[in-house]
């Protein structure tokens, strides 16, 4: 009897870290904020360029290690797409709701409104745009992946990346483990 209820006990606290692990972050856009008097420095720099629309969420993240929360309200034809994140001030987009958003945008621009919350204060950055384009990109990409010291190569490898969801396979590693017998070029 105790073991059944050992085990019932197991599951039910599983189930329930599953639960708040799985509970994102709602990102609300504040209502009261201060206007910043600087744009906003974001990695990668994805301000006021032109996107395909089939390309996957463009995820960044703000460089300003004072932020404790960042919200991003993506607003173009269409319901609006409001993503945020915590004090690690990444963004990371829904990727069904950014497939939407770019569908319903396509020659058109979408305005990016980026506000940050620096102890009680939200800060409320200059809009920028994002312009999508009426072409689709092609879906993959193939590149080689070289170490920094690549005069003496050791593990090379081809990969392709698919664009639109941001998965990487592999095509070819010359080896995984580093071997001086077992080392060839990749060209």
């Amino acid at each position: 009897m105790s073991r059944m209820r050992t085990l019932r006990s197991t599951v039910l606290a599983l189930t329930a870290l599953m639960v708040v692990a799985c509970q994102r972050h709602k990102a609300q856009v504040p209502t009261e904020y201060e206007e910043a008097n600087r744009p906003a420095i974001i990695f990668p720099d994805y301000t006021n360029v032109v996107v395909p629309p089939n390309i996957a969420p463009l995820n960044f993240m703000l460089k300003d290690t004072a932020v404790t929360e960042i919200v991003a309200r993506f607003q173009g034809q269409g319901d609006a797409l409001v993503a945020g994140g915590g004090d690690d001030a990444k963004v990371e987009i829904d990727s069904t709701r950014w497939r939407k958003l770019l569908q319903e945008n396509r020659g058109h621009d979408i305005t990016v409104s980026l506000y940050a919350r620096q102890g009680e204060q939200w800060l409320h950055y200059p809009d920028y745009k994002l312009t999508v384009a009426e072409e689709d990109i092609d879906n993959y990409l193939s590149y080689r992946l070289i170490e920094p010291g690549y005069e003496l190569y050791r593990q090379l490898g081809l990969y392709q990346r698919n664009l639109t969801n941001w998965d990487v396979h592999t095509i070819y590693e010359n080896n995984r483990k580093y071997s001086d017998k077992d080392n060839h070029c990749i060209n």
